[in-house]
């Protein structure tokens, strides 16, 4: 018996019981934080009697710098579940406990998903403890992709700062509560009720509202869910090329999964037309998985590398359209039927210096998201539109750009990226990239930035020398990332604006780099340099209206043979 990744229905569906074997088992409820000595923490099983072998409660972080990491992993082998049908784990001054597993301080008070798995292999998964299990930074865990792995509940938990923090695989949320992390989460009647959160779960841990070993309570009538996931990233629409020269006979459309070898039954690709706001083509994708690195290419014959589902030369269209992926089987979208967002999984409506068709991006689930223009960096026809970095996020078309195609991989780009930044007044950082060659006589490397404010004023900076200079807030909310001194260039004579889009396109020559002095002013890249590049900008959007500053890439030239 193996297991593999459960993506079945919609994609953030709830997840189905792994092995068709054992006890039926979920997550039911649990009490995180309270009022005093953290001392009645618990989390609460339903299920069938018996055993409980190869089952763990497994807890993966979502702060700061160490989000993915698997912190506990409570190890339910030789635990039994009453004939009740309710178990439970916790402190042991717990009402019911059937598993002790500490005194007080169970779990953090802070951003954190919460995972019921059955495991082949209880050591590996113990061994993970202290592991980043999302090391590639695609909000999909070892804990989804392992086939050794079956995942049966998910839920998170997050705090007031979590714009900043993370959860993993398409988990539900709660919180926060106000500015705290919320008391717990629950189902009101027992599952299979969804899990909402209010004072049922009340931080007083004296009143009485948690059940541990007993059936949940319907709560008070405004239970719900005080946020939650909106397109994860386990499969996504990573890069669409419509429009080219001529005839149209190198389009295609890049799908991207956190997850290899997934597969696609039952999933579709649906073609809208703008203005008519009905669909002209639909792409049935059953019988097809993606490969081992995650891609699956679907594109005209022409198209390098060969696609893996070929679609006749010129059927997209090149104006005010759309691209949409679907959890649904091909058969729903007869030619001409209605946009709708019901089984969406991802979405981009593009065009090519068209208007913007606000019913459609609404429909699609992407109200308040710029449509994407292909020709937005000057060159429609030699462009496509991609994502800044993989996997992204589905149903958010703020960082794409519009760049050279690079079907069956990531947007290409050279050095090396340091210097994290602090969020702008969208809640993302400002993300810079290189495309070109390091080659000086290629002389071909574009700085662009993605996740900017829309309509922010900004330009680039060059040095041979990086620093640190952490800005006070009266100055700027960013950090600045290169040296000062002579060397110090600036492209302030080339302002740039981000658009609707939020993004810069901006080619450089290297024979003629800025710098402050002497005169001319300028220098030219040399064999064996380094130099290092970062983006400032005016967020005028923040409150109060301020500075920031993209991360900044190092590059080396490569010196004489």
């Amino acid at each position: 018996m193996r297991f593999g990744p459960l993506l079945a229905g919609v994609i953030c569906a709830p997840f189905a019981h792994a092995s068709g074997g054992g006890v039926s088992l979920h997550i039911n409820e649990l009490y995180i934080s309270h009022s005093g000595t953290d001392d009645q923490e618990f989390i609460e099983l339903v299920g069938d009697p018996g055993s409980l072998d190869g089952y763990a409660i497994c807890i993966v972080e979502g702060e700061g710098g160490a989000a993915g990491t698997l912190d506990a992993v409570v190890d339910l082998t030789g635990s039994v579940m009453p004939g009740d049908g309710y178990f439970v784990a916790g402190g042991a001054a717990v009402p019911n406990v059937d598993l002790v597993i500490g005194a007080t301080n169970l779990f953090e008070n802070g951003s954190e998903t919460f995972y019921l798995v059955q495991t082949l292999d209880m050591a590996g998964l113990l061994a993970l403890i202290g592991t980043n299990v999302d090391a590639d930074g695609n909000g999909v865990t070892d804990l989804l992709c392992n086939a050794d792995i079956g995942v049966i509940d998910i839920i998170a938990m997050i705090d007031d700062d979590a714009e900043f923090d993370r959860v993993f695989d398409c988990s539900e949320v709660i919180g926060p509560d106000g500015g705290f992390f919320p008391a717990g989460a629950f189902r009101p009647g027992d599952y299979p009720s969804d899990f909402c959160a209010d004072e049922f779960l009340d931080f007083d841990d004296t009143a009485g509202d948690q059940t541990p070993g007993a059936a949940n309570g319907l709560g008070s009538g405004s239970c719900r869910l005080v946020a939650t996931t909106t397109g994860c990233a386990v499969l996504v629409i990573s890069e669409v090329d419509a429009d080219q020269a001529g005839g149209d006979t190198m389009e295609f459309i890049e799908l991207y999964s956190g997850c290899p070898n997934m597969p696609l039954d039952d999933f579709s690709v649906v073609l809208y037309r703008g203005t008519l706001d009905n669909s002209y083509g639909v792409i049935d994708l059953t019988g097809f998985t993606t490969g081992a690195d995650g891609y699956f290419l679907i594109g005209n014959s022409s198209v390098v590398p060969t696609p893996d589902r070929l679609i006749p030369d010129g059927i997209m269209r090149n104006g005010t359209d759309a691209v949409a992926l679907f959890a649904r089987p091909a058969s729903d979208f007869p030619s001409g039927s209605a946009a709708t967002g019901v089984g969406i999984v991802d979405a981009i409506v593009y065009d090519t210096n068209d208007a913007d068709d606000l019913v459609l991006l609404a429909t699609l689930g992407l109200a308040g998201q710029p449509q994407l223009n292909e020709s937005a960096s000057g060159d429609g026809d030699a462009h496509s539109n991609q994502r800044c970095e993989l996997p992204g996020r589905a149903l958010r078309t703020t960082g794409w750009l519009a760049a050279p195609p690079t079907p069956r991989s990531a947007m290409t780009t050279i050095g090396t990226r340091y210097c994290p930044q602090n969020p702008n007044s969208t809640g993302r950082i400002a993300r810079l990239s290189i495309l070109g060659s390091p080659d000086l006589d290629d002389n071909d490397m574009t700085l662009v930035v993605c996740d900017l404010p829309a309509d922010a004023f900004g330009y680039f900076n060059v040095n041979t020398i990086d620093g640190f200079t952490d800005l006070p807030a009266a100055v700027s909310n960013g950090n600045f990332c290169l040296g000062g001194g002579t060397t110090l260039g600036r492209y302030s004579g080339d302002v740039q604006n981000s658009g609707d889009e939020g993004q810069y396109y901006f080619p450089i020559d290297l024979d003629f780099l800025p710098q402050a002095e002497p005169p001319p002013y300028t220098t030219p890249a040399m064999p064996g340099d380094t130099w290092y590049f970062q983006g400032w900008y005016r967020d005028s959007a923040a409150s109060p209206a301020t500075n920031n500053f993209t991360d900044a890439i190092r590059v080396e030239f490569p010196p004489l043979p």
